[in-house]
Protein backbone atom coordinates (compact mmCIF):
# COMPACT_ATOMS: atom_id res chain seq x y z
CA UNK A 1 0.00 0.00 0.00
CA UNK A 2 3.15 2.08 0.01
CA UNK A 3 3.60 4.97 -2.48
CA UNK A 4 0.14 6.14 -3.10
CA UNK A 5 -1.35 9.50 -3.42
CA UNK A 6 -1.99 11.01 0.16
CA UNK A 7 -5.70 11.25 -1.28
CA UNK A 8 -6.30 7.73 -2.51
CA UNK A 9 -9.09 5.48 -0.74
CA UNK A 10 -9.08 2.61 0.83
CA UNK A 11 -12.01 0.76 1.66
CA UNK A 12 -12.31 -1.55 4.84
CA UNK A 13 -14.49 -4.48 5.91
CA UNK A 14 -14.37 -6.37 9.48
CA UNK A 15 -15.65 -10.27 8.53
CA UNK A 16 -14.92 -13.15 11.71
CA UNK A 17 -11.95 -11.24 13.13
CA UNK A 18 -10.15 -10.46 9.78
CA UNK A 19 -9.51 -7.07 8.11
CA UNK A 20 -10.07 -7.63 4.47
CA UNK A 21 -8.83 -3.97 3.14
CA UNK A 22 -8.65 -2.89 -0.87
CA UNK A 23 -9.10 0.18 -3.29
CA UNK A 24 -11.68 -1.38 -5.52
CA UNK A 25 -14.64 -1.99 -4.02
CA UNK A 26 -16.34 -4.16 -5.93
CA UNK A 27 -13.23 -6.15 -6.98
CA UNK A 28 -12.98 -6.83 -2.92
CA UNK A 29 -16.66 -7.60 -2.45
CA UNK A 30 -16.79 -10.09 -5.74
CA UNK A 31 -13.08 -11.78 -3.89
CA UNK A 32 -14.08 -12.24 -0.76
CA UNK A 33 -17.93 -12.79 -1.54
CA UNK A 34 -18.84 -10.02 -0.19
CA UNK A 35 -22.20 -9.61 -1.28
CA UNK A 36 -23.77 -6.40 -1.38
CA UNK A 37 -22.25 -5.73 1.58
CA UNK A 38 -20.74 -1.88 1.78
CA UNK A 39 -17.21 -1.39 3.48
CA UNK A 40 -17.63 -0.55 7.56
CA UNK A 41 -14.60 2.27 7.05
CA UNK A 42 -12.89 3.93 4.34
CA UNK A 43 -9.55 5.69 4.83
CA UNK A 44 -7.30 8.37 2.58
CA UNK A 45 -4.13 7.33 2.52
CA UNK A 46 -3.28 10.13 4.59
CA UNK A 47 -5.71 8.95 7.22
CA UNK A 48 -3.76 5.80 7.61
CA UNK A 49 -0.37 7.58 7.60
CA UNK A 50 -1.77 9.54 10.44
CA UNK A 51 -2.86 6.72 12.46
CA UNK A 52 0.86 4.91 11.76
CA UNK A 53 -1.16 2.00 9.75
CA UNK A 54 -2.79 1.12 12.87
CA UNK A 55 -6.02 -0.23 11.99
CA UNK A 56 -7.48 -3.75 12.99
CA UNK A 57 -10.26 -5.60 14.27
CA UNK A 58 -10.92 -5.66 17.61
CA UNK A 59 -14.52 -7.59 19.26
CA UNK A 60 -15.81 -7.68 15.29
CA UNK A 61 -15.15 -3.83 14.70
CA UNK A 62 -12.90 -1.61 12.70
CA UNK A 63 -10.28 0.08 15.36
CA UNK A 64 -8.24 2.66 13.83
CA UNK A 65 -5.29 3.71 15.81
CA UNK A 66 -4.14 2.39 19.74
CA UNK A 67 -6.83 1.87 22.03
CA UNK A 68 -7.21 3.69 25.42
CA UNK A 69 -6.13 0.64 27.51
CA UNK A 70 -2.43 0.80 25.10
CA UNK A 71 -2.18 3.75 25.23
CA UNK A 72 -2.05 3.67 29.07
CA UNK A 73 -0.01 0.37 28.87
CA UNK A 74 2.68 2.45 26.58
CA UNK A 75 2.49 5.24 29.49
CA UNK A 76 3.35 3.06 31.89
CA UNK A 77 6.25 1.29 30.24
CA UNK A 78 7.24 4.24 28.79
CA UNK A 79 7.87 5.59 32.95
CA UNK A 80 9.47 2.59 33.43
CA UNK A 81 12.52 2.70 31.07
CA UNK A 82 13.10 6.44 32.55
CA UNK A 83 13.11 5.73 35.93
CA UNK A 84 15.76 8.01 36.55
CA UNK A 85 16.07 12.50 35.81
CA UNK A 86 19.89 13.40 34.51
CA UNK A 87 21.87 12.12 37.27
CA UNK A 88 25.10 13.95 38.48
CA UNK A 89 27.68 13.08 40.94
CA UNK A 90 26.72 9.87 43.29
CA UNK A 91 23.13 9.71 41.57
CA UNK A 92 25.38 9.02 37.72
CA UNK A 93 26.20 5.67 39.46
CA UNK A 94 22.91 4.74 41.28
CA UNK A 95 21.58 5.40 37.56
CA UNK A 96 23.36 3.08 35.80
CA UNK A 97 23.06 0.49 38.64
CA UNK A 98 19.15 0.97 38.33
CA UNK A 99 19.41 0.49 34.95
CA UNK A 100 21.67 -2.40 34.47
CA UNK A 101 18.89 -3.85 37.38
CA UNK A 102 16.53 -3.36 35.02
CA UNK A 103 18.71 -5.55 32.38
CA UNK A 104 19.03 -8.10 34.74
CA UNK A 105 15.10 -8.31 35.73
CA UNK A 106 14.57 -8.75 31.98
CA UNK A 107 17.50 -11.51 30.92
CA UNK A 108 14.88 -14.08 30.83
CA UNK A 109 13.57 -12.81 27.97
CA UNK A 110 16.96 -12.83 25.63
CA UNK A 111 17.44 -16.67 27.47
CA UNK A 112 13.93 -17.99 26.11
CA UNK A 113 14.29 -16.62 22.73
CA UNK A 114 17.83 -18.05 22.24
CA UNK A 115 16.87 -21.42 23.63
CA UNK A 116 14.02 -21.02 20.55
CA UNK A 117 11.25 -21.06 24.04
CA UNK A 118 9.99 -17.57 22.39
CA UNK A 119 10.29 -15.54 19.30
CA UNK A 120 11.53 -11.97 19.32
CA UNK A 121 7.80 -10.84 17.83
CA UNK A 122 6.52 -11.89 21.54
CA UNK A 123 8.56 -9.56 23.05
CA UNK A 124 9.19 -6.42 21.11
CA UNK A 125 8.75 -3.85 23.61
CA UNK A 126 10.96 -5.77 26.12
CA UNK A 127 13.92 -5.26 23.74
CA UNK A 128 13.07 -1.63 22.82
CA UNK A 129 13.49 -1.30 26.26
CA UNK A 130 16.94 -3.15 27.08
CA UNK A 131 18.23 -1.37 24.02
CA UNK A 132 17.18 2.06 25.49
CA UNK A 133 18.66 0.97 29.46
CA UNK A 134 21.65 -0.44 27.18
CA UNK A 135 21.87 3.17 25.08
CA UNK A 136 21.38 5.20 28.43
CA UNK A 137 23.74 3.17 30.32
CA UNK A 138 26.32 4.06 27.74
CA UNK A 139 25.36 7.35 27.95
CA UNK A 140 25.85 7.85 31.43
CA UNK A 141 29.28 5.87 31.17
CA UNK A 142 30.48 8.18 28.91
Amino acid sequence: MMGYEKDHVWYMWARDGQLIIGDDVEKVKKDYFLGDREPDLQMTEQELDDCGRMVRVIDGGIVVGKTEKEKEEEDRKRAEMMPFSQPKGLQLEEAVEGYKAKLAETDYVVIKIAEGAADRSEYEDVLAQRAEWRRRIEELEV
